[in-house]
């Protein structure tokens, strides 16, 4: 029977040679030179601000040549980082993958609204900053004029935000107005309303309350009996006929 100390040599030891070859496989994957480069956009399907082009011509700009160059001798980090720079891009994964090519991944900003004004144009990300446009694509969300200022706008970004979050609003509403008193109101999809949400204050209650109006009121009279809708006055919804 082997005894307790030769039964720990042995565990020791494979762990040792286990090591070892991780080590030696880590070294030959790092001293190996780059094959290729692969770029993926891996949102493209459904936004296109930026394409493999793009990207490439930034990566570019900070190695002039990848192809043959040493694995380790490129700086993943600094690349991510420079990716990150266009302003389309969220986030940017690099790395050298089994088969010895960089592998550039990219994850592009998604806008949930636009803003068009004398001082503004530009889109609004998930995240409430302002984005640049793009002039390889345009996408559909909400439009946002009027009276917009940097001490607004993260009010107009949490409208969006839950607008966005809600099927029915993120079908209906295509458009915000804030006037010279910050008070808001929307344009409808559908029977081409003017909603009067007033300040951006019990936004939940608001939208509940137009909610309610969809499923109760427009199933009996259809989009079109009604050209306004105010949200302001609690527990009720005042509607004009047109």
């Amino acid at each position: 029977m082997i005894n307790k100390g030769v039964t720990y040599l042995l565990y020791g030891l494979a762990i040792t040679a286990m090591v070892a070859l991780m080590g030696f496989a880590n070294y030959r994957h790092n001293s190996k030179t780059v094959s290729g480069v692969e770029i993926k956009v891996l949102d493209y399907d459904s936004i296109k601000f930026i394409n493999e082009e793009v990207v490439s011509k930034m990566v570019a700009l900070t190695y002039d040549s990848l192809t043959y160059r040493i694995s380790n001798s490129i700086n993943v980090s600094l690349l991510e980082n420079e990716v990150e720079r266009l302003s389309s891009v969220e986030k940017a994964d690099v790395f050298i993958d089994i088969e010895g090519r960089l592998a550039v991944n990219v994850i592009q900003r998604k806008p949930i609204g636009r803003i068009i004004t004398s001082k503004y144009n530009c889109y609004i990300d998930e995240r409430g900053e302002k984005m640049p446009l793009s002039q390889l694509f345009t996408l559909n969300v909400p439009l946002i004029d009027g009276k917009v200022n940097d001490e607004n706008l993260y009010e107009i970004f949490s409208l969006l935000d839950y607008i966005r979050n809600n099927s029915v609003l993120k079908e209906q509403i295509v458009s915000i107005k804030v006037d010279k008193y910050n008070e808001y109101e929307f344009r409808t999809r559908k029977g081409n309303q003017v909603i009067e949400f007033g300040k951006a204050t019990d936004i939940e209650r608001k939208f509940d309350k137009l909610l309610i109006y969809y499923r109760k009121t427009v199933s009996d009279f259809g989009w079109e009996r009604y050209k306004k809708i105010n949200l302001e006055y609690a527990n009720q919804v005042v509607c004009t006929k047109r």
